[in-house]
């Protein structure tokens, strides 16, 4: 039997959306997407008014720290009177306290003023001040990311400014995961902080790591609007990577195009600026262009005599330029002054052991040894080496006490010295680059010195070729190792070849600059001693090397070359 009854709410509606499948779909479908629209619009509207706070907020945080800049400065003229100039440094102090009193109940923003406090120090060269300001700041979990990261830069800048780069290194690698980008003020930041961590990487000699920083920092800058000066900085990174690896003609068009990105945008007198004309500086003198660099160093001090003044550091590194070329051209008491107020100045900013102090002691060793004094040489040169343990600049402070060993005749000490300036040059540079075809000359003029004329040969051949290859044979260091091959040829009993080399050496190279005329009276000098060892022609030698030995003189009366000239005319009378 069939027991009958009404149907159930459930069979109904099984039954209505069996019959209308794909309408039932359509409209599913149709709520299903308002829905999903109305979640998006809800989320941007709480995402808008979340913005429109924090561009709020930070627009009070703005207009405190104006009116507060602004009234310190009121103050600081009121206490000095008319007559006396404001002292920057006791009004960032008076900054620091106001700071502290007056926003002790907005952290944000004394949190974002003491950051602008210690950016201000950094500016003066003041990098312990800096980070004593910042431990003032609260502790802050909630502040914005950027704000967070502007105040860890700047920590680490400082760091890495007083010879702690592993420090900040550390510091920065920490907290990688503030940097977020969420807009052009962040990410504007966050490139500022990876270029920081990059510059702590390359003083630690973390080549690739650096690279990768420096240019991740350049992407972003390049995809941001007016960020001239700051691609510029960037590019000023990545070749004092190509600077340090020795490719100094890679770095110097780095450094040009830098110059260029700032002349575009009319920025040609900020601490970019700079950096860029001491680096140039460097470059080429290192390319034995001395009147260029002698004009790049003048330009970067003119820079940073007018945006720092006296005694800060990129002035005393523009000065520290300047007393390299009077070392050049002889000029030593003009020198050694400029390069002890430097190492005072320094010694006062950094403390005694920082790394930069290195350069001093190099230079005034070099000035020692040009004088005769090679104890005191030695011993500078020693304390460079001491302070640039861990700098790309260790290889050039053990070429130079080989160079200074080997001046004394201490080619017994000399030799394991040079050698291992080969092995540092051949690890940082590579096996082809001219620095390393001078440490083979060194090498071998050191091999010739001890009459070993079998061990002497290849080394500088092998010497020469690399320098012709890289450097180019216009390279006062090229014309230096032909002339050591001509020496060797001489003591080989091959007059004939040492000419062809010394009259090719007279062909080519012009006193256009300090380097080159000392070039060209060694290789006179060397003509002249040819001349002497044949009784034909004694009286003509003595003649020649008189010349050359009393242009010597009045130009370097007191250095290497005067008394070896001095000397070799004494050989040439007997």
């Amino acid at each position: 039997p069939v027991e009958a009854h009404a149907h159930s709410v459930g069979y109904r509606l099984g039954k209505y959306i069996h019959r209308n499948a794909v309408q039932i779909a359509l409209v599913l479908g149709v709520i299903a997407l308002l829905g999903g629209a109305l979640y998006v619009v809800s989320w941007q509207v709480r995402t808008a008014r979340a913005e429109a706070q924090r561009a709020e907020a930070m627009a009070q945080r703005a207009e405190a720290m104006h009116d507060f800049v602004v009234g310190l400065f009121e103050q600081a003229e009121k206490e000095a009177g008319p007559t006396n100039a404001v002292d920057i440094r006791r009004l960032l102090d008076a900054g620091v306290r106001r700071t502290n009193t007056e926003f002790a109940s907005q952290p944000i923003t004394r949190y974002e003023l003491l950051a602008l406090i210690a950016r201000m120090r950094l500016r003066l060269g003041d990098y312990a001040a800096a980070i004593a300001v910042l431990d003032q700041q609260p502790a802050l979990s909630g502040a914005p990311n950027e704000v967070q990261v502007e105040s860890l830069q700047l920590r680490g800048d400082a760091l890495r400014q007083l010879g702690q780069p592993g420090r900040c290194r550390d510091l920065l690698n920490a907290h990688m995961d503030l940097l977020d980008g969420r807009n052009e003020v962040a990410q504007l930041k966050d490139a500022d902080y990876l270029s920081v961590l990059g510059r702590c990487e390359r003083a630690l000699q973390h080549i690739d790591l650096a690279r990768e920083h420096f240019k991740h920092a350049l992407a972003i800058r390049v995809a941001l609007r007016d960020a001239a000066k700051s691609e510029a900085e960037s590019l000023v990174d990545l070749a004092t990577l190509e600077s340090d690896s020795g490719h100094g003609k890679i770095a110097m068009t780095g450094m040009l195009d830098a110059l260029q990105r700032l002349h575009a945008a009319h920025d040609e007198q900020g601490p970019p600026a700079i950096s860029i004309w001491l680096n140039l500086g460097n470059l080429y003198r290192e390319a034995g262009n001395g009147a260029a660099a002698e004009n790049a160093y003048r330009t970067d001090y003119r820079l940073a005599m007018g945006l720092y003044g006296s005694g800060h550091p990129a002035t005393i590194d523009a000065e520290r330029g300047l007393a390299a070329i009077y070392v050049d051209q002889g000029k030593l008491d003009q020198a050694e002054a400029l390069f002890t107020q430097a190492q005072t100045q320094l010694t006062r900013l950094l403390g005694p052991d920082h790394p930069d102090l290195g350069s001093m002691s190099n230079s005034l060793g070099i000035i020692a040894w040009e004088r005769g004094d090679t104890a005191t040489a030695e011993t500078r040169l020693r304390r460079a080496i001491e302070l640039w343990a861990n700098s790309p600049r260790l290889q050039g402070g053990v070429f130079n006490l080989a160079m200074v060993l080997h001046g004394a005749g201490r080619d017994a000490e000399a030799k394991p010295v040079a050698l291992r300036a080969l092995e540092l040059r051949e690890h940082q540079f590579g096996a082809s680059h001219g620095l390393v075809g001078a440490s083979l000359r060194q090498l071998g003029e050191i091999a010739l010195a001890e009459h070993d004329l079998a061990a002497a040969e290849p080394l500088l051949l092998h010497a020469l070729d690399i320098l012709r290859a890289d450097f180019g044979p216009a390279h006062t260091a090229t014309g230096q190792t032909q002339l050591a091959v001509a020496r060797l040829r001489l003591a080989q009993q091959r007059p004939a070849d040492a000419q062809a080399l010394i009259d090719d050496i007279l062909h080519r190279f012009t006193p256009s600059d300090a380097e080159h005329r000392r070039l060209l009276w060694a290789t006179r000098a060397l003509s002249a001693r040819m001349q002497c060892a044949l009784p034909t022609n004694a009286a003509q030698g003595r003649r020649a090397m008189q010349k050359v030995r009393d242009e010597v003189i009045a130009e370097l009366s007191v250095s290497v070359i005067a008394r070896d000239m001095s000397a070799a005319l004494s050989a040439c009378r007997e």
